[in-house]
């Protein structure tokens, strides 16, 4: 799987800006290594201690809630 996939998918679809996280150092790496695009931001952060204003982002998605 090419990671960062989603975050590249969804800024094609037309997000101004896309903040992928991960809790895996390994995986962001990999995925900065594979984005060109300036709009995309990737964290190490898990949801529960990311601590983040309300109302900053129109839309939250899990790849891989769903598996």
């Amino acid at each position: 799987m090419r990671l960062g996939w989603a975050s590249r998918w969804m800024h094609e679809q037309g997000a101004g800006s896309v903040l992928g996280l991960d809790l895996s150092q390994n995986t962001m790496e990999r995925a900065k290594a594979v984005t060109a695009d300036t709009t995309i931001e990737y964290c190490i952060a898990g949801l529960d201690t990311l601590g983040l204003p309300e109302r900053t982002f129109d839309l939250t998605y899990s790849v891989l809630a769903f598996y």
